[in-house]
């Protein structure tokens, strides 16, 4: 299954990897930037942000859990040495040597490792990283195999990520793979070479003002590295065969952010709120998961992805609320009862090869394939399963359990030693389901019928909102960037305000994107900027509807103006069930749930009541009070956020 508008809430490492960890958009975490002082493995280790977040819950729910590559940026070797992120059963996270100055993360050449922050470096001198990265995840798969737990696999990879030293920095790439790809060029989409507007100012106003030859030379670099990956996924594909486990296990694929290579004047960057750096491949497939099938009227964020992987495993949060909701995934399958992929099998095909639209990937080894394994070829199929969802949050068992790896391991050995039942869906990147009191029969009627809807879990799969929120605190060191802040509204919608979408397999849909920036240049003058995309009918972000319709506005876009200032507002500042579906908080009696209804001309006055949101000043930190909101759209402040009120503002010279 590919989802086509998912999309990053954050186009940086460590925030968006954060939102992965915890499920919760960076206001709630106050996790904004790559550097030591506002976010990276400092400041989430530090503010104890691994007490409640995803492998805790996963252990809670009986599995093990492992992770292997980047973990959070600034994971140096004294912070591995100080403590380890809690919650793993095995970790092996890649070591940071060198940080520039904002955090960012280039590999170094040597992969370093510390193995579940035992104290002792290990360096591979002439090593790849992702053949080092390749082996310890099989590794891990083979020590999960011999476990009657199920488990959860995050591979953290460093490709595509541009590397560091004294040579280049492209990507690092295989000897196998030096040659490919030769001539070829990075996309000269419509925005390519085309400055952003002077009041965003992310860009030289001189069109492009591009290193071509670079900007290409990268880019195919980026294509050769990314082969490696694929590698590792075929080895874990294989691996999993070789043990009987790859019929019971989820796999997800997906990315922290994307990256701008000469699009809209930008030479090589994320950071913006641009379809480049938010949208990322979003792939899942597995038992229960609609095989073979592009849907694109289903937006999701990273968000959504936690709480699927929650959901799957029959785990909860312990305290904090999650910012997403599982997939959709029975309405999914409903809509796609056939494969519309191109290169998928047809159904009919499908189901006389003994697959059916749910069944879980399928693979075939040989013995080389599975050093000290006996191959099973072709395991059995496994149907779709499907507990009714626990509504979150849930408070955890008493006295849960907040693992650090060096306790996982002591309680390993008497779990092994117990026999506990093998138990549920084992993954990678992805989820299974069960807790360690379930007995097989149980966890099967569970997985059976994991992906139905009940009737008492509407508010999760009958009202998806299909609204994500995009938001950034720009401390970097690019002086075009720094210290502009902003708040991004990203809505989907079969609604079109401007016309029919004009990109190939919309479905109908549309994506609107409304914009709020705070630039230290203008805040004093403007407040904020704003700017406002029909993705559907320009993907590119060059057709700015501010520009189109001028004050005061009325019609059509005044009413789509309205609507999204009044759900960004309240996603801004959301937390938990408002963030799964803001428009609950404006219509609480649950008559309007996504865009579509809420444009019906009786809201109005509703909606043209509310007051714009807007700056009163531009900070390198999040702080609600640098901002103007509409109070009836701000619900109370969550107590988690550690909030700096010590940093000068920026403001305009």
């Amino acid at each position: 299954m590919e989802l086509p508008q998912f999309v990053t809430s954050i186009a940086s490492c460590c925030p968006s990897r954060t939102s992965l960890l915890t499920g919760r958009y960076c206001h709630n975490t106050n996790i904004t930037s790559n550097s030591e002082a506002r976010g990276s493995a400092v400041q989430f280790l530090g503010n104890q942000l691994d007490d409640d977040y995803l492998p805790v819950w996963l252990q809670d729910a009986g599995y093990n859990t492992f992770l292997v590559g980047k973990f959070l940026n600034s994971f140096k070797e004294p912070v591995a040495r100080q403590r380890c992120p809690r919650g793993w059963t095995g970790i092996s996270p890649l070591i940071q040597d060198v940080d520039t100055e904002d955090g960012g993360e280039e590999a170094p050449r040597a992969p370093t490792y510390m193995e579940d922050c035992n104290g002792v470096l290990t360096s591979y001198p002439g090593a790849f990283q992702e053949e080092i990265i390749r082996e310890k995840a099989l590794s891990y798969i083979d020590e999960a195999a011999g476990s009657p737990l199920p488990f959860f696999l995050l591979i953290s990879t460093v490709a595509p990520h541009d590397a560091k030293g004294k040579g280049s920095t492209y990507p690092q790439v295989l000897p196998e793979y030096k040659d490919l790809y030769p001539g070829i060029r990075a996309p000269r989409t419509a925005n390519w070479g085309r400055p952003t507007p002077i009041t965003i100012g992310f860009s030289p106003s001189t069109p492009n003002r591009l290193n071509a030859t670079d900007i290409d030379g990268r880019y195919r670099a980026r294509l050769q590295s990314l082969l490696a990956v694929d590698d590792t996924i075929e080895a874990v594909v294989k691996r999993l065969a070789c043990h009987g486990r790859l019929d019971n296990t989820v796999f997800m694929f997906t990315s922290d952010n994307g990256f701008k290579m000469g699009n809209h004047n930008i030479p090589r960057e994320k950071f913006t709120w641009y379809e480049e750096d938010v949208r990322v491949p979003f792939l899942m497939a597995g038992p229960g998961v609609p095989r073979g099938v592009y849907v694109p009227e289903v937006a999701a964020a990273m968000t959504d992805l936690t709480a699927t992987i929650a959901h799957l495993a029959g785990a909860s949060p312990c305290s904090v609320q999650l910012d997403g909701a599982p997939l959709p995934l029975d309405r999914i399958a409903a809509a796609y009862p056939s494969p519309n992929q191109p290169g998928a099998l047809s159904a009919t095909a499908a189901a006389a090869a003994g697959i059916t639209m749910d069944s879980g990937v399928t693979a075939t080894v040989s013995g080389l394939d599975c050093p000290g394994v006996e191959a099973d070829a072709q395991p059995a199929s496994f149907s779709s399963p499907s507990p009714s969802p626990r509504p979150f949050p849930r408070k955890g068992p008493s006295g849960r359990r907040r693992r650090s790896v060096q306790e996982a391991a002591e309680q390993k050995a008497g779990r092994y030693a117990a026999g506990e039942s093998v138990l549920g869906v084992q993954f990678v990147a992805a989820a299974g389901n069960g807790s360690a009191g379930e007995d097989s029969a149980s966890s099967s009627s569970r997985r059976r019928g994991l992906l139905q809807t009940s009737g008492n879990n509407k508010f999760y799969y009958g009202q998806w909102s299909n609204v994500q929120l995009i938001e950034g605190w720009l401390d970097v060191t690019m002086a075009q960037m720094l210290g502009k802040d902003y708040r991004v509204l990203r809505a989907c919608s079969p609604f079109q305000a401007f016309g029919a979408p004009t990109e190939p397999r919309s479905g109908g849909h549309t994506c609107y994107k409304y914009v709020v920036q705070c630039s230290p240049k203008s805040v004093k003058s403007l407040g904020a900027v704003r700017q406002l995309f029909d993705l559907g009918r320009d993907p590119v972000e060059l057709q700015d509807k501010f520009t189109q319709f001028k004050a005061p506005y009325n019609g059509i876009f005044k009413r789509l103006y309205d609507r999204l200032d009044a759900v960004l507002t309240v996603m801004s500042y959301c937390s938990g069930a408002t963030c799964r579906n803001p428009f609950v908080a404006i219509h609480p009696d649950g008559s309007v749930t996504n865009l579509e209804q809420a444009m019906d001309d009786k809201f109005d006055d509703l909606y043209g009541g509310f007051k714009k949101m807007s700056y009163k000043r531009c900070a390198l930190y999040y702080h609600p009070a640098n901002e103007i909101a509409d109070a009836r759209l701000v619900p109370t402040q969550p107590a988690a956020a550690n909030y700096s009120e010590d940093e000068e503002e920026l403001e305009g010279g």
